[in-house]
């Protein structure tokens, strides 16, 4: 961003700092609050990155109240701080809903696997999975034996990258459609009989193929504190999604970023978030009377 812009978001961001609403900031500069909440976000981001706000959490970033908490560090930040480069734009932390359904149109028009795809993008976005723990997801987290969707899920110990158990909900029904449409497509090909146990489909295989129709391929890796798991198939798998939608700095943790944000205007606290996301970080706040599963209904 040019200097002219980054004053501009650091105005926006002293603004919603003080106390004014993103709708309130967005009127006195003629900007939409979608604009006005990208900038603020985007710049306390670049402020964490940097390492100009030590002990502010990226995910904590995202909440309104947390950043007025630190309103006085965060203003110190800001009256040092130079933009690393001047030439970038400012990325985007969250996309509003005209951005996914333009990010929809463009994931099914400019690949080989719409169905896949699309389905891929829109469960990030409406349960805020790591792209690892997508991989790891089964037929059965999704589908009942009988065929019908569990809408209540849970997210096994051995899918979560934490290894506890947390909830998972499809209640969305944008995202049941996709998924449904990529299963489909997938019985198709093996002409197995829709009728059967889990739409004759096996309820151990991997809910996402790669485009050898394999499931991703999972890598331990033994490091000096334990074991890591690395799944690179499914990073590139995105990456290449993300790259067909065209947003600049579009990501995993974007997508995941917005998950959180949509959360945080439909109620829920920085518990309950920590609760769908596995983030010990987020978990110690209480919780209010808005039911997970009411929350994340029709998310997406």
């Amino acid at each position: 961003m040019d200097r002219g812009s980054h004053a501009l978001s650091a105005e926006l961001l002293r603004r919603v700092l003080a106390g004014d609403t993103y709708e309130s900031a967005a009127r006195a500069h003629e900007l939409t609050r979608t604009a006005v909440e990208r900038r603020a976000k985007s710049l306390v981001l670049a402020l964490i990155r940097d390492g100009a706000l030590a002990g502010v959490t990226e995910s904590q970033a995202l909440f309104v109240r947390t950043l007025r908490r630190h309103r006085g560090r965060i203003e110190e930040a800001l009256e040092a701080y130079v933009p690393v480069s001047c030439d970038e734009p400012v990325s985007s932390p969250v996309l509003s809903d005209v951005d996914v359904q333009s990010a929809l149109r463009r994931v099914r028009h400019r690949t080989r696997t719409p169905e896949r795809d699309a389905a891929m993008f829109l469960i990030l976005l409406a349960t805020g999975l790591r792209p690892l723990e997508v991989a790891r997801l089964e037929i059965r987290d999704y589908l009942r034996a009988d065929g019908a969707v569990k809408t209540s899920s849970q997210l096994r110990e051995a899918v979560a990258t934490n290894r506890r158990l947390r909830p998972l909900f499809f209640t969305s029904s944008a995202v049941r459609d996709a998924i449904d449409a990529y299963l489909a497509k997938r019985a198709n090909a093996v002409a197995s009989d829709p009728a059967a146990s889990y739409r004759g489909l096996d309820g151990a295989d991997a809910l996402f193929l790669n485009e050898e129709q394999r499931g991703f391929q999972i890598l331990t890796v033994a490091t000096p504190t334990g074991t890591r798991y690395l799944c690179q198939e499914i990073h590139y798998a995105y990456r290449k999604i993300f790259k067909r939608i065209g947003y600049p700095g579009l990501s995993a943790l974007s997508v995941r970023s917005t998950f959180m944000d949509r959360l945080s205007r439909r109620g829920a606290n920085a518990g309950q978030i920590g609760e769908l996301l596995g983030l010990r970080e987020l978990r110690t706040l209480k919780r209010p009377q808005v039911r997970l599963d009411e929350l994340v209904n029709e998310l997406v």
